[in-house]
Protein backbone atom coordinates (compact mmCIF):
# COMPACT_ATOMS: atom_id res chain seq x y z
CA UNK A 1 0.00 0.00 0.00
CA UNK A 2 1.51 3.36 -0.70
CA UNK A 3 1.94 6.30 1.30
CA UNK A 4 1.42 9.83 0.51
CA UNK A 5 3.88 12.48 1.33
CA UNK A 6 1.79 13.63 4.30
CA UNK A 7 0.90 10.80 5.47
CA UNK A 8 3.95 10.41 8.32
CA UNK A 9 2.89 14.65 8.98
CA UNK A 10 -0.75 13.06 9.77
CA UNK A 11 0.76 10.52 11.57
CA UNK A 12 2.37 12.70 14.51
CA UNK A 13 -0.01 14.93 14.39
CA UNK A 14 -2.52 12.73 15.23
CA UNK A 15 -0.66 10.11 17.92
CA UNK A 16 0.50 13.54 19.02
CA UNK A 17 2.51 14.08 22.21
CA UNK A 18 1.34 11.28 24.23
CA UNK A 19 2.01 8.48 21.87
CA UNK A 20 5.59 10.02 21.17
CA UNK A 21 6.27 10.27 25.23
CA UNK A 22 5.20 6.80 25.27
CA UNK A 23 7.52 5.41 22.71
CA UNK A 24 10.54 7.43 24.22
CA UNK A 25 9.94 5.69 27.32
CA UNK A 26 9.41 2.39 25.52
CA UNK A 27 13.05 3.04 24.11
CA UNK A 28 14.78 3.92 27.31
CA UNK A 29 13.34 2.74 31.02
CA UNK A 30 15.51 -0.25 31.67
CA UNK A 31 12.80 -2.90 32.91
CA UNK A 32 11.76 -3.05 29.20
CA UNK A 33 14.82 -4.00 28.27
CA UNK A 34 14.46 -7.59 28.58
CA UNK A 35 12.56 -9.22 25.83
CA UNK A 36 8.94 -10.03 27.43
CA UNK A 37 9.23 -6.42 28.52
CA UNK A 38 9.87 -5.22 25.03
CA UNK A 39 6.97 -7.39 23.30
CA UNK A 40 4.68 -6.49 26.17
CA UNK A 41 5.28 -2.53 25.17
CA UNK A 42 5.33 -3.31 21.33
CA UNK A 43 1.54 -5.22 21.74
CA UNK A 44 0.42 -1.81 23.49
CA UNK A 45 2.05 0.44 21.25
CA UNK A 46 0.64 -1.41 18.32
CA UNK A 47 -2.80 -1.68 19.92
CA UNK A 48 -2.65 2.45 20.81
CA UNK A 49 -1.08 3.22 17.01
CA UNK A 50 -4.32 1.43 15.06
CA UNK A 51 -6.57 2.93 17.42
CA UNK A 52 -5.24 6.12 17.24
CA UNK A 53 -5.02 6.00 13.08
CA UNK A 54 -8.95 4.61 12.61
CA UNK A 55 -9.71 8.20 14.23
CA UNK A 56 -8.37 9.46 11.15
CA UNK A 57 -10.79 11.67 8.33
CA UNK A 58 -10.01 9.25 5.43
CA UNK A 59 -9.07 5.36 4.96
CA UNK A 60 -5.37 6.20 3.23
CA UNK A 61 -4.49 8.52 5.55
CA UNK A 62 -5.59 5.99 8.50
CA UNK A 63 -3.75 3.27 6.50
CA UNK A 64 -0.84 5.54 6.59
CA UNK A 65 -0.77 6.46 10.01
CA UNK A 66 -1.42 3.35 11.24
CA UNK A 67 1.64 1.51 8.86
CA UNK A 68 3.71 4.60 10.23
CA UNK A 69 3.02 3.78 13.94
CA UNK A 70 3.61 -0.12 13.75
CA UNK A 71 6.71 0.48 11.86
CA UNK A 72 7.68 3.07 14.32
CA UNK A 73 7.19 0.72 17.13
CA UNK A 74 8.66 -2.39 16.10
CA UNK A 75 11.73 -1.13 15.03
CA UNK A 76 11.92 0.46 18.52
CA UNK A 77 11.05 -2.66 20.32
CA UNK A 78 13.71 -4.80 18.35
CA UNK A 79 16.24 -2.27 19.32
CA UNK A 80 15.08 -2.83 22.54
CA UNK A 81 15.53 -6.92 22.62
CA UNK A 82 19.56 -6.24 22.71
CA UNK A 83 21.45 -9.52 23.74
CA UNK A 84 19.71 -11.88 26.06
CA UNK A 85 19.87 -11.40 29.66
CA UNK A 86 20.89 -14.21 32.09
CA UNK A 87 18.54 -14.43 35.38
CA UNK A 88 19.43 -16.34 38.55
CA UNK A 89 16.59 -17.12 40.25
CA UNK A 90 16.50 -17.93 43.93
CA UNK A 91 14.92 -22.45 44.31
CA UNK A 92 11.63 -21.69 46.86
CA UNK A 93 12.51 -24.16 49.24
CA UNK A 94 10.49 -27.79 49.39
CA UNK A 95 8.57 -27.04 52.83
CA UNK A 96 9.21 -30.30 55.31
CA UNK A 97 6.21 -32.01 56.81
CA UNK A 98 4.69 -30.91 59.60
CA UNK A 99 6.42 -32.41 63.02
CA UNK A 100 9.53 -32.52 61.24
CA UNK A 101 11.13 -28.83 61.50
CA UNK A 102 14.48 -28.57 62.32
CA UNK A 103 15.10 -25.75 64.11
CA UNK A 104 18.32 -24.15 64.23
CA UNK A 105 19.37 -22.21 67.70
CA UNK A 106 21.55 -19.87 68.02
CA UNK A 107 22.34 -19.29 71.84
CA UNK A 108 22.29 -16.16 73.40
CA UNK A 109 25.66 -15.10 75.10
CA UNK A 110 24.92 -15.36 78.52
CA UNK A 111 27.55 -12.96 80.88
CA UNK A 112 29.01 -15.18 83.39
CA UNK A 113 28.73 -13.28 86.41
CA UNK A 114 31.32 -12.14 88.55
CA UNK A 115 32.03 -13.80 91.80
CA UNK A 116 32.03 -11.70 94.69
CA UNK A 117 35.45 -12.32 96.66
CA UNK A 118 35.08 -14.07 99.76
CA UNK A 119 36.77 -11.78 102.35
CA UNK A 120 39.45 -13.92 103.72
CA UNK A 121 41.95 -12.72 106.63
CA UNK A 122 45.66 -12.01 105.63
CA UNK A 123 47.72 -14.76 106.49
CA UNK A 124 50.00 -14.94 109.25
CA UNK A 125 53.04 -16.59 109.36
CA UNK A 126 52.69 -20.18 110.83
CA UNK A 127 54.10 -21.10 114.06
CA UNK A 128 56.89 -23.88 114.27
CA UNK A 129 55.52 -27.07 116.58
CA UNK A 130 51.94 -25.99 116.15
CA UNK A 131 50.24 -24.89 119.02
CA UNK A 132 50.65 -21.20 119.53
CA UNK A 133 54.75 -21.42 118.71
CA UNK A 134 55.29 -19.85 122.64
CA UNK A 135 57.44 -21.51 125.12
CA UNK A 136 57.31 -20.94 129.10
CA UNK A 137 60.59 -21.89 130.58
CA UNK A 138 62.70 -20.67 133.91
CA UNK A 139 64.83 -17.86 133.81
CA UNK A 140 67.73 -17.50 136.61
CA UNK A 141 69.06 -13.98 137.39
CA UNK A 142 71.44 -13.55 140.91
CA UNK A 143 70.68 -17.32 141.57
CA UNK A 144 67.29 -16.95 141.83
CA UNK A 145 64.92 -18.57 139.04
CA UNK A 146 61.53 -17.22 137.75
CA UNK A 147 59.47 -18.04 135.01
CA UNK A 148 58.88 -16.41 131.70
CA UNK A 149 57.81 -16.86 128.27
CA UNK A 150 58.59 -16.02 124.62
CA UNK A 151 57.64 -17.07 121.19
CA UNK A 152 59.40 -19.74 119.46
CA UNK A 153 61.39 -17.43 117.07
CA UNK A 154 63.49 -15.46 120.08
CA UNK A 155 60.60 -12.60 120.07
CA UNK A 156 58.00 -10.98 122.62
CA UNK A 157 60.10 -12.36 125.70
CA UNK A 158 57.74 -11.83 128.78
CA UNK A 159 58.40 -12.54 132.10
CA UNK A 160 55.33 -14.05 134.22
CA UNK A 161 56.76 -14.72 138.00
CA UNK A 162 58.52 -12.08 140.20
CA UNK A 163 58.97 -13.26 143.57
CA UNK A 164 61.65 -13.33 145.88
CA UNK A 165 62.36 -16.89 145.61
CA UNK A 166 62.42 -19.96 143.28
CA UNK A 167 60.00 -20.35 140.66
CA UNK A 168 60.39 -23.50 138.65
CA UNK A 169 59.62 -26.36 135.74
CA UNK A 170 56.55 -24.83 133.84
CA UNK A 171 54.19 -27.16 132.19
CA UNK A 172 50.97 -25.86 130.30
CA UNK A 173 47.13 -26.79 131.30
CA UNK A 174 45.51 -28.84 128.28
CA UNK A 175 43.88 -25.56 126.83
CA UNK A 176 46.88 -23.42 126.97
CA UNK A 177 45.67 -20.89 128.97
CA UNK A 178 47.28 -21.68 132.60
CA UNK A 179 51.02 -22.46 133.74
CA UNK A 180 51.61 -24.68 136.82
CA UNK A 181 54.52 -24.55 138.33
CA UNK A 182 56.38 -25.41 141.89
CA UNK A 183 57.78 -22.51 143.81
CA UNK A 184 59.36 -22.06 147.23
CA UNK A 185 57.05 -18.75 148.16
CA UNK A 186 55.98 -20.35 151.57
CA UNK A 187 59.10 -21.92 153.07
CA UNK A 188 58.28 -25.11 151.54
CA UNK A 189 58.28 -25.99 147.24
CA UNK A 190 55.02 -26.43 146.42
CA UNK A 191 52.64 -26.59 143.17
CA UNK A 192 50.62 -23.64 142.19
CA UNK A 193 48.63 -22.39 139.10
CA UNK A 194 48.50 -19.08 137.15
CA UNK A 195 47.29 -17.28 134.11
CA UNK A 196 49.48 -17.58 130.93
CA UNK A 197 49.86 -13.76 131.82
CA UNK A 198 50.94 -14.49 135.17
CA UNK A 199 48.54 -13.26 137.14
CA UNK A 200 45.73 -15.15 139.75
CA UNK A 201 48.67 -17.23 141.81
CA UNK A 202 46.69 -19.97 143.47
CA UNK A 203 48.61 -22.80 145.50
CA UNK A 204 47.47 -26.22 144.64
CA UNK A 205 49.69 -28.24 147.16
CA UNK A 206 50.01 -27.92 150.81
CA UNK A 207 51.65 -30.08 153.97
CA UNK A 208 54.38 -31.08 154.77
CA UNK A 209 56.94 -32.28 152.09
CA UNK A 210 58.05 -30.96 148.74
CA UNK A 211 56.11 -30.79 145.67
CA UNK A 212 57.94 -29.90 142.34
CA UNK A 213 58.61 -31.28 139.05
CA UNK A 214 54.42 -31.02 137.62
CA UNK A 215 53.95 -31.87 134.33
CA UNK A 216 50.40 -31.86 133.36
CA UNK A 217 48.47 -34.81 131.18
CA UNK A 218 45.75 -33.45 128.58
CA UNK A 219 42.84 -34.99 130.51
CA UNK A 220 43.50 -32.93 133.60
CA UNK A 221 45.66 -35.04 135.67
CA UNK A 222 48.94 -33.23 136.78
CA UNK A 223 51.86 -35.98 137.95
CA UNK A 224 55.06 -34.21 140.41
CA UNK A 225 57.35 -35.64 141.97
CA UNK A 226 56.94 -35.80 146.22
CA UNK A 227 60.20 -35.91 148.15
CA UNK A 228 61.65 -34.72 151.68
CA UNK A 229 59.17 -35.72 154.65
CA UNK A 230 56.67 -37.32 153.77
CA UNK A 231 56.03 -40.01 151.08
CA UNK A 232 58.13 -40.03 148.31
CA UNK A 233 58.12 -41.00 144.90
CA UNK A 234 55.67 -39.93 142.09
CA UNK A 235 52.28 -38.78 142.93
CA UNK A 236 49.19 -37.60 140.52
CA UNK A 237 46.31 -34.82 141.46
CA UNK A 238 43.84 -32.81 139.50
CA UNK A 239 43.79 -29.67 138.07
CA UNK A 240 42.34 -28.14 141.55
CA UNK A 241 44.63 -29.97 143.83
CA UNK A 242 42.53 -32.52 145.14
CA UNK A 243 42.89 -36.28 144.81
CA UNK A 244 46.29 -36.73 145.37
CA UNK A 245 48.19 -40.24 145.34
CA UNK A 246 51.30 -41.62 145.33
CA UNK A 247 51.66 -44.01 142.23
CA UNK A 248 55.62 -44.79 142.00
CA UNK A 249 56.69 -44.72 145.71
CA UNK A 250 60.57 -44.42 146.54
CA UNK A 251 63.00 -42.13 146.21
CA UNK A 252 65.07 -42.26 142.85
CA UNK A 253 62.15 -41.49 141.02
CA UNK A 254 61.74 -37.98 139.29
CA UNK A 255 61.17 -35.95 136.57
CA UNK A 256 57.37 -37.53 135.00
CA UNK A 257 56.19 -37.06 131.50
CA UNK A 258 52.75 -38.20 130.33
CA UNK A 259 51.64 -39.25 126.93
CA UNK A 260 49.16 -36.96 125.39
CA UNK A 261 46.36 -40.23 126.15
CA UNK A 262 47.21 -39.81 129.61
CA UNK A 263 47.89 -43.86 129.56
CA UNK A 264 51.68 -44.06 129.90
CA UNK A 265 54.10 -42.21 132.02
CA UNK A 266 58.04 -41.50 131.30
CA UNK A 267 59.76 -41.39 134.42
CA UNK A 268 63.27 -40.93 135.49
CA UNK A 269 64.05 -43.79 137.92
CA UNK A 270 66.60 -45.28 140.52
CA UNK A 271 68.50 -41.67 139.25
CA UNK A 272 70.31 -42.58 136.40
CA UNK A 273 67.57 -44.80 134.32
CA UNK A 274 64.73 -44.50 132.10
CA UNK A 275 61.63 -46.20 132.56
CA UNK A 276 57.82 -46.72 131.47
CA UNK A 277 54.75 -46.93 133.54
CA UNK A 278 50.74 -47.32 132.71
CA UNK A 279 48.70 -44.59 134.25
CA UNK A 280 48.64 -46.03 137.62
CA UNK A 281 52.34 -46.79 138.67
CA UNK A 282 51.43 -50.27 137.14
CA UNK A 283 53.86 -52.26 134.90
CA UNK A 284 57.00 -50.42 135.26
CA UNK A 285 59.81 -51.07 132.71
CA UNK A 286 62.94 -50.28 132.77
CA UNK A 287 64.45 -49.15 129.50
CA UNK A 288 67.95 -47.53 129.60
CA UNK A 289 71.35 -49.41 131.57
CA UNK A 290 72.60 -47.18 135.08
CA UNK A 291 76.04 -46.54 133.29
CA UNK A 292 73.93 -44.34 130.43
CA UNK A 293 73.29 -41.35 133.23
CA UNK A 294 70.12 -41.01 131.87
CA UNK A 295 67.75 -37.73 132.69
CA UNK A 296 64.62 -35.65 131.67
CA UNK A 297 62.45 -38.40 129.58
CA UNK A 298 59.82 -36.46 127.97
CA UNK A 299 57.39 -39.05 125.98
CA UNK A 300 56.33 -37.82 122.68
CA UNK A 301 52.52 -36.52 122.39
CA UNK A 302 51.80 -39.83 120.40
CA UNK A 303 53.04 -42.31 122.83
CA UNK A 304 55.71 -43.71 120.55
CA UNK A 305 58.84 -42.13 121.35
CA UNK A 306 60.87 -40.56 124.03
CA UNK A 307 63.54 -38.26 124.35
CA UNK A 308 65.94 -37.45 126.67
CA UNK A 309 69.72 -36.37 127.51
CA UNK A 310 72.46 -38.88 128.22
CA UNK A 311 75.68 -38.88 128.86
CA UNK A 312 76.67 -42.43 127.39
CA UNK A 313 78.90 -40.11 124.82
CA UNK A 314 80.76 -38.13 127.71
CA UNK A 315 79.14 -34.96 127.53
CA UNK A 316 75.03 -34.05 127.97
CA UNK A 317 73.51 -34.85 124.46
CA UNK A 318 70.01 -35.93 123.36
CA UNK A 319 69.07 -38.95 122.54
CA UNK A 320 65.86 -40.31 121.27
CA UNK A 321 64.27 -43.95 121.03
CA UNK A 322 60.97 -45.88 120.26
CA UNK A 323 58.93 -46.04 123.61
CA UNK A 324 60.26 -49.92 123.15
CA UNK A 325 63.22 -49.41 123.51
CA UNK A 326 64.74 -49.70 120.38
CA UNK A 327 66.14 -47.43 117.59
CA UNK A 328 68.07 -45.38 119.68
CA UNK A 329 69.08 -41.68 117.69
CA UNK A 330 71.87 -39.54 118.63
CA UNK A 331 70.00 -35.96 117.77
CA UNK A 332 72.87 -33.43 119.79
CA UNK A 333 76.61 -33.62 119.41
CA UNK A 334 77.88 -30.18 121.05
CA UNK A 335 77.62 -31.85 124.98
CA UNK A 336 75.73 -29.72 127.02
CA UNK A 337 72.21 -30.47 125.98
CA UNK A 338 69.39 -30.70 128.60
CA UNK A 339 65.90 -30.83 129.63
CA UNK A 340 64.02 -31.73 126.21
CA UNK A 341 60.03 -31.50 125.66
CA UNK A 342 58.19 -31.67 122.57
CA UNK A 343 55.99 -29.41 120.57
CA UNK A 344 52.40 -30.40 120.31
CA UNK A 345 52.36 -31.45 116.45
CA UNK A 346 55.61 -33.68 117.68
CA UNK A 347 57.71 -32.24 115.19
CA UNK A 348 60.18 -30.48 117.42
CA UNK A 349 62.08 -30.27 120.14
CA UNK A 350 62.87 -27.48 122.44
CA UNK A 351 65.49 -27.96 125.05
CA UNK A 352 68.28 -25.77 127.01
CA UNK A 353 71.85 -25.94 125.45
CA UNK A 354 75.50 -24.66 127.52
CA UNK A 355 78.28 -24.22 124.81
CA UNK A 356 80.07 -21.03 126.86
CA UNK A 357 78.98 -22.02 130.25
CA UNK A 358 75.50 -20.29 130.26
CA UNK A 359 72.09 -22.32 129.17
CA UNK A 360 70.18 -20.64 126.28
CA UNK A 361 66.52 -22.30 125.15
CA UNK A 362 67.03 -24.06 121.52
CA UNK A 363 64.81 -25.65 119.29
CA UNK A 364 65.52 -28.27 116.71
CA UNK A 365 63.26 -30.51 114.61
CA UNK A 366 62.65 -34.22 115.86
CA UNK A 367 64.82 -35.52 113.81
CA UNK A 368 68.13 -33.13 115.11
CA UNK A 369 68.16 -30.79 111.95
CA UNK A 370 67.04 -26.97 112.03
CA UNK A 371 68.83 -26.16 115.19
CA UNK A 372 67.65 -22.57 116.00
CA UNK A 373 68.87 -20.73 119.67
CA UNK A 374 65.82 -18.85 120.92
CA UNK A 375 67.21 -16.60 123.94
CA UNK A 376 69.83 -15.13 124.81
CA UNK A 377 71.11 -13.27 127.62
CA UNK A 378 73.19 -13.56 130.46
CA UNK A 379 71.00 -15.59 133.03
CA UNK A 380 70.63 -18.88 132.69
CA UNK A 381 67.37 -19.83 130.62
CA UNK A 382 66.24 -23.91 131.02
CA UNK A 383 63.38 -26.28 131.82
CA UNK A 384 61.16 -25.12 128.30
CA UNK A 385 57.51 -26.06 127.70
CA UNK A 386 55.73 -25.70 124.49
CA UNK A 387 52.26 -23.77 124.83
CA UNK A 388 49.74 -26.08 123.30
CA UNK A 389 47.11 -24.49 120.85
CA UNK A 390 44.41 -22.60 123.14
CA UNK A 391 41.15 -23.95 123.66
CA UNK A 392 37.61 -22.49 125.44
Amino acid sequence: MGLSKHSHLWGVAILGVPSVLALFLLSSCSPLSTPDYAATAQALAHGWATQTAEALPTPDVQASAQALAHLWVTQTAEAQKGPPTSVTRTPTPTPQAPGKVTATFTPTATETPTPTPTPTDTPTSVAIGGGTGRLAFEKRRDGNAEIWSVSADGSDAMRLSDYPVQDEGPTWSPDGRRIAFSSYRDGNFRIYVMMADGSNVTALTSGEGSKTQPDWCPDGTIAFLSSGRGDPGVGTMNEAGGALRLILEGYGFMNPSWSDDGSTLAVQCNSRQMCLADRDGSNLRVLTDPADETHYPALSPDGRRIVFDSLRSGGSDLYLMSADGSGLTRLTFQGGAIDPAWSPDGQWIAYALSLDGNYEIYVMRADGSDQRRVTDDPAEDRSPAWQPALRP
